[in-house]
């Protein structure tokens, strides 16, 4: 008898030698993650009395999370060191389909009027007033939870501090007619963080 071993009591796979019944079973703990499953969720800033609120939603495309650290050069005679310095978080993306009506009815949960309600604690075309960051009516937390093939959260990604930086609707346009009307919204965050 065979015996492969990779790692750990956990990837063990038992190989009978001549026998095409016992044939080897690939683990799945050596699978990566898909980068098309996934679920944002936004603690919703409150809004006067109101309290934060948890609000999830299947967003369509989300741009790359990170952080660049910026460099401290330091000169010595003939030599160069560098250093870490700043860090600075990227701006990320992400499109969400603009859907029709809630599924659960009452329309509370809609992705237009809540991200454009959040967009508008920042900035209000309407009055010309700015959000309030001291008051939690602006900045709050995005969590990127990725699944795997039994839709489980698998891996998060969390920003903190975040806000909406902008709001756009999709193009209206006659000759897109098999594409879904999308919204799209930047946000800018403090820091972030991601956990298995």
């Amino acid at each position: 008898m065979a015996f492969y071993t990779l790692g750990g009591a956990e990837f063990d796979r038992d190989i009978t030698q001549g026998s095409k019944t016992d044939l080897p079973k690939l683990s799945t703990k050596l699978d990566s993650i898909r980068p098309y499953q996934w679920e944002v969720e936004f603690t919703l800033p409150g809004v006067g009395n109101e309290s934060q609120k948890l609000f999830t939603v299947a967003a369509k495309q989300i741009t790359e999370i990170g952080y660049t650290v910026e460099d401290i050069e330091v000169h010595r005679v003939n030599d160069r060191y560098y250093y870490p310095g700043k860090a600075t978080p990227e701006e990320v993306t992400m499109t969400f389909d603009n859907l029709k009506q809630d599924p659960a009815g009452g329309g509370q949960d809609m992705p237009l009027a809540k991200l454009y309600e959040w967009m508008a604690n920042t900035y209000n075309p309407l009055t010309g007033a700015f959000g309030d960051v001291g008051s939690n009516q602006v900045k709050s937390n995005i969590t990127i939870h990725q699944l795997d093939e039994d839709l489980t959260p698998l891996a998060s990604v969390t920003l903190y501090g975040a806000w909406p930086k902008s709001f756009k609707t999709a193009e209206y346009n006659y000759a897109t007619a098999t594409d879904m009307h999308t919204i799209t919204v930047s946000f800018r965050y403090d820091f972030m963080s991601a956990q298995q």
